[in-house]
């Protein structure tokens, strides 16, 4: 009996101990899902921590991303402003080409103007040296007309001692030496008054020359001014064109350096893309993680509390098991004292049964335990089983909702791309008001200019033609014609044998005149041509635009 009571001890003590590891594994697995809950809680710090980062860097990007629009925007501003450029630039060469295009024709009727000059100046000089051998002739006149005086005084004396002869000698010899002397007087008074005219036409063409010497040398200061004048004119628009040059050059080194801006902007945004884009791979992921990790961890907070109040629960079942071992334990005792003390063995027998039934009640709470312990299994697989649909259901739910925030996105950035549109064709429309303006001013310029070459070409064809024309006279051209045969060509014509050749290159320098005036208003044409086609060139150039004062001050404040 004594080894029965033992085994059932024994084995009470086995159960209990069962019991007992049962508790300790179920507390080592509230300790374990309370740690899991730690380090869930330290997760979902760790994700918060991240989704504010998540949030930092989002907002870097669309800064970024707002960056790169404007940089887009501005490179395409620049490309349109480039563009816009080059063609002011071609247009400007245009210009340029047909300015050169002048300047060669101006230097082609300078380099006739100077010809012409040198024409005109070795014509003075030969009327130079034709006065001085004029000079020379009227000083030789002039002494012949002393020598002649004296020998008007010889003769004299010769009629004198005639007379003398005359009392002394016959009166025939002295009528005959008288007559001589009278012929010889006469043909002497002849030939003085034939020098005094010669004197007197001479003096005439030597005052006619001065006055030719005068008028060329006004022609060749007039000339020289004038070559001065163009020389300086050529100077500056030369100086214009190197201005224009180099401010080309730099246009052209600023928009490079542009572009070189551009590209490096363009690497720049592309790095800085690839990286949010990682970053947005990352942070999708770790949003995933977060949702999933708070899907569980609302489903263990659920099963931790169901489980610890089945915990309590069967705690409480336990305390109730062991109190009711004790008590029976307690009876047991009792009937062994009372088995040992009255010694009956009936009464053995009943306590025997006793101990009997407890034992076997406790087997069925046992097996009554083994079971809830293989419905909790059941139970926690089945939670399993839940928790895995929840987090695909939660995985397919956050698919979607990713889904319909990119296609957000998308219209978003679409709905961007359609403002910044709309700005590009603002900012396009301001850069052609600019450039409008831009070809109003050089318009305006080069119309300056133009207006000043033409003055400068009219003054010189009015003095061309003031040139060959005598300011003093009024009247027709066939009258101007007359004067001038009978003031300067019949006095020349009249003394051939003194100024033949003189008269000779007179007459040609004056029928060579009306051909000097007809190339110079050839030429003075052509400049004209030049101009007008300048001009068409200009105007075809023109962008027709309506409002444009209004539109140059709204940039000018701009």
């Amino acid at each position: 009996m004594d080894q029965k009571l033992d085994e059932l001890a024994q084995k009470l003590d086995l159960e209990s101990i069962k019991d007992k590891t049962l508790m300790q594994t179920i507390l080592s697995n509230f300790d374990k899902a309370k740690s899991q809950l730690s380090s869930l809680q330290e997760l979902e710090d760790s994700n918060s921590k991240k989704l504010s980062h998540f949030e930092s860097s989002q907002k870097r990007m669309e800064k970024l991303l707002n960056q790169v629009e404007n940089l887009k925007l501005e490179k395409a501003s620049l490309k349109d402003w480039n563009r816009n450029l080059q063609e002011e630039v071609e247009e400007l060469t245009g210009i340029i080409e047909d300015l050169r295009k002048q300047s060669q024709e101006l230097q082609d009727t300078n380099s006739e103007i100077l010809h012409e000059n040198d024409h005109l100046d070795k014509q003075a000089s030969s009327f130079r040296g034709k006065y001085e051998s004029l000079k020379e002739e009227i000083v030789r006149i002039k002494q012949q007309n002393e020598s002649h005086v004296l020998k008007n005084m010889g003769l004299q004396d010769e009629l004198n001692s005639a007379k003398v002869l005359e009392n002394s000698q016959s009166s025939q010899y002295c009528l005959n030496s008288k007559e001589e002397c009278s012929s010889r007087l006469k043909n002497l008074e002849d030939e003085n008054k034939a020098l005094k005219r010669e004197k007197e036409s001479s003096e005439a063409t030597i005052s006619f020359l001065n006055a030719e010497d005068t008028k060329k040398d006004k022609i060749i200061q007039d000339l020289k001014s004038e070559q001065a004048s163009q020389k300086s004119q050529y100077q500056v628009s030369k100086v214009k064109m190197l201005e224009i040059t180099e401010a080309n050059d730099k246009l052209n080194h600023t928009i490079t350096q542009l572009k070189n801006q551009a590209t490096a902007q363009e690497e720049k945004v592309k790095k800085i893309q690839a990286k949010n884009l990682a970053h947005l791979s990352k942070l999708d992921q770790l949003d995933v993680a977060k949702k999933a990790y708070g899907e569980k961890l609302k489903k263990l907070e659920e099963k931790t509390s169901k489980l610890e109040e089945r915990n309590s629960k069967q705690i409480a079942k336990f305390r109730e098991v062991k109190q009711e071992l004790e008590k029976e334990r307690e009876a047991v005792k009792g009937v062994m004292e009372q088995i040992e003390g009255v010694g009956i063995g009936f009464e053995q027998e009943d306590g025997l049964e006793k101990v009997v039934d407890a034992v076997k009640r406790l087997k069925n709470e046992n097996l009554e335990v083994k079971k809830s312990l293989e419905q909790k299994e059941v139970e926690i697989k089945k939670i399993s089983v839940e928790l895995q649909e929840s987090f695909d259901h939660t995985l397919h739910t956050f698919q979607a909702e990713a889904t319909s925030k990119a296609n957000d996105l998308a219209i978003e950035k679409e709905s961007q791309i359609q403002t910044l549109k709309e700005e590009n064709r603002v900012l396009s429309e301001v850069c052609k008001k600019k450039v409008t303006v831009l070809k109003k001013i050089a318009e305006e310029v080069y119309k300056k200019k133009m207006t000043m070459v033409q003055e400068f070409v009219k003054e010189k064809a009015a003095e061309d033609l003031l040139e060959f024309e005598d300011p003093d006279f009024e009247g027709s051209e066939e009258e101007e014609k007359e004067c001038m045969e009978r003031d300067v060509l019949r006095p020349i014509e009249g003394n051939k044998h003194f100024i033949s050749k003189s008269s000779s290159k007179v007459q040609i320098s004056y029928l060579e005149a009306p051909k000097a005036i007809q190339k110079k208003t050839e030429s003075s044409h052509k400049i004209q041509k030049c101009q007008s086609d300048s001009s068409v060139v200009i105007e075809n150039h023109k962008m027709p635009y309506s409002g444009q004062e209004n539109e140059s001050e709204n940039v000018a404040k701009m």
